[in-house]
């Protein structure tokens, strides 16, 4: 997603929330 914030998951993959 878009916005400030990331996460990582549990596949290493980076996402903004």
């Amino acid at each position: 997603g878009l916005g400030p914030i990331q996460v990582r998951y549990a596949d290493g993959e980076r996402e903004r929330l």
